[in-house]
């Protein structure tokens, strides 16, 4: 599971657990990627899904990799850069690395 909402975080002694569930929106764009883009292979489809879907992190990173393969590695890293933007939008301050 991925961004947007966190729905569950269980305390196990010293361990937290935090679980991440995809919302309704996110669900169906995931889906369209993942049964008519990703299959395809096609690099201009996928960038064309991207600026629609500028946050659909499996996208994201697809495009990202087909970037670092054409050798332009700073497209690629912004791209990468709004992959984890996503990633920390959905997180709790108590799960992030860098303020706990």
């Amino acid at each position: 599971p991925f961004p947007y909402s966190i729905i569950d975080q269980d305390v196990l002694g010293e361990v937290q657990w935090h679980t991440f569930t995809f919302s309704d929106t996110y669900q169906t764009t995931r889906d369209q990627y993942l049964s008519l883009i990703q299959p395809s292979g096609d690099v201009n489809q996928l960038a064309m899904f991207v600026a629609q879907n500028p946050y659909c992190v499996d996208a994201l990173l697809q495009l990202t990799m087909a970037f670092y393969h054409t050798g332009d590695m700073e497209k690629g890293n912004e791209l990468l850069r709004r992959a984890v933007y996503v990633y920390e939008c959905a997180c709790l301050s108590s799960f992030l690395p860098t303020t706990s």
